[in-house]
């Protein structure tokens, strides 16, 4: 069967009035039954509003040709002409102070007693359905198409077309339900398959195709009373002078309508726009906001920081005039622990524990026994060794135990692993920092939808190490972090990515504060 997108292009594009009698022919019944109802059974008024709803349709032909279904158009339309119609007639009584009811029954098969009780409120409800609800409800009921043509036309496959009737015919139950009609939904869909459309008067569908060919001429042009005369006369309608009043009201109806329509439209577009442009404005102020937001806590920050950098110096400075003879930091702590040797134990204790979680990797891969690692672990993560004078000239120390020397802690290391082992050591040691900050990217990760995998963290221990900061050293855990995120980005995702960004972020805001730190204590 040739399908109405293909009959309206027919008629568009090569002025086919066969395609549009097809049209009419196919259609008349489902636009006549809606425009019935409307009218509260009034088979004139329903004629009428029937030939200028497929007038519209021949006027609005060349902008129907692509993904409209039609079915859904004219009962759309036929709602339209229906409204505008009622409310012409009724001012015309208004002005004439004439009641005119048109109640003559169109002959049809006789009507259930569940059609008399829903008739009433079909339409209403039909109203306020979603439009592909009410699409998909109209092709197959009122246009009784199957559901493979429905699926075609909803551009959609056979079994979706019908699960999307069966939830549009559920959902028109539920609304009728609201009005008092209790039915189940596949006791609506047997009404209205049987009464929800009737048959048209005999002949309706020449004259009606014939009307509207002469109408589409005649009516764009009948803007005086010698304009409308002629179409009354070419469409050859017979009406006394209260129907000429409704002829009259009809064409300006259908001009003004013509003229609200594109109005709407406009305004539409304009709304659209609008709210797209206000949308975008909205967006750029939470941004904006945002950055301030950001910039001012940043701000608090590096304020606090010099704040507290001030205080320490200021308290610094009362205790260095109060006690002059202060000792140093590690003196001092010298003495707290020769006092709390449990304190000592325990700091012992946490070293080699820290000292067996970095080392793990590699006593596993030198098979350590447990007498080594015990010999081991003390060696290489320090304790007992003297590290030197701290970053501001203090004295630091991890214990109380005896200090080793660097050649001490070699020739220990060599006797327990050999001076292969002991040149594995100090490389392990060196990367360190690396790793651990590797780890602290993976741990970052590790609850993520993207978590580290050990190929990833072994590329990425690779990448920092091979970028340290300009003059310095990737022991420090400074990075030449342009170059660490350039040469990740082939092996990381983008949620990777992103964490990694963000660490960089932070460590620059922290080297920031450290340096207002350093400022503040000079």
């Amino acid at each position: 069967m040739v399908t109405d997108a293909e009959l309206i292009r027919r008629y568009a594009e090569e002025k086919s009035e066969a395609a549009f009698a097809d049209l009419v022919r196919r259609h008349l019944d489902l636009v006549y039954s809606a425009a019935l109802r409307r009218l509260a059974g009034d088979t004139h008024a329903a004629a009428d509003v029937t030939q200028l709803v497929f007038t519209a349709l021949a006027r609005q032909a060349a902008a129907l040709t692509r993904g409209v279904v039609l079915p859904a158009w004219l009962y759309a339309t036929t709602r339209n002409v229906a409204v505008d119609f009622i409310r012409t007639e009724q001012r015309r009584r208004t002005r004439e102070q004439e009641a005119h009811t048109m109640h003559e029954t169109i002959s049809s098969p006789e009507p259930t007693d569940d059609w008399e009780q829903l008739r009433p409120f079909l339409d209403t409800a039909m109203d306020e359905l979603a439009a592909i609800d009410r699409e998909a409800v109209l092709l197959r009921y009122f246009a009784k198409r199957p559901f493979a043509e429905i699926g075609a036309a909803l551009r959609v496959s056979e079994d979706a077309a019908r699960m999307r009737v069966e939830r549009a015919l559920e959902k028109l139950r539920a609304l009728l339900a609201r009005r008092g009609i209790k039915s189940s939904a596949s006791a609506v869909g047997v009404v209205l398959a049987g009464q929800a459309v009737s048959a048209a008067p005999a002949g309706m569908a020449g004259s009606v195709a014939s009307a509207v060919a002469a109408s589409t001429g005649a009516l764009a042009g009948a803007t005086t009373w010698a304009g409308l005369a002629q179409f009354m006369a070419n469409t050859k309608l017979s009406l006394g002078v209260g129907g000429l009043i409704v002829v009259v009201a009809m064409g300006v109806a259908v001009r003004n309508g013509v003229a609200r329509s594109t109005a709407e439209g406009a305004l539409a577009a304009a709304n659209r726009e609008h709210a797209a442009r206000m949308a975008n404005a909205r967006d750029l102020e939470a941004r904006v906001a945002a950055a301030e937001r950001e910039m001012a806590d940043r701000a608090k920050r590096i304020a606090d920081v010099g704040a507290a950098a001030e205080k320490k110096a200021a308290i610094a400075a009362v205790a260095a005039t109060a006690q002059p003879t202060r000792l140093s930091p590690g003196a001092e702590a010298k003495r707290f622990l020769a006092r709390h040797p449990e304190v000592d134990r325990a700091l012992h204790e946490w070293a080699i524990a820290c000292a067996r979680t970095e080392w793990a990797s590699f006593i596993r891969e030198h098979g350590l026994t447990a007498a080594q690692i015990e010999e081991f672990l003390p060696l290489v993560y320090g304790v007992g060794l003297d590290p030197g004078p701290g970053p501001d000239g203090t004295e630091l120390m991890l214990d109380a135990m005896p200090v080793l020397s660097r050649a001490e802690r070699r020739g220990r290391l060599t006797e327990l692993l050999g001076e292969r082992g002991w040149e594995k050591t100090e490389v392990f040691r060196g990367l360190l920092p690396v790793r651990n900050f590797a780890d602290k990217v993976a741990g970052a990760l590790c609850f993520s939808e993207a978590p580290l995998t050990t190929e990833q963290w072994q590329g990425l221990v690779q990448v920092l190490a091979r970028n340290p900061a300009k003059g310095d050293a990737a022991q420090t855990m400074r990075f030449d972090w342009d170059g660490v995120v350039d040469h990740a980005r082939g092996m990381l995702s983008p949620t990777q990515l992103t964490a990694l960004d963000r660490m960089r972020m932070e460590d620059r805001l922290r080297q920031a504060l450290d340096e207002l730190s350093r400022r503040a204590r000079k």
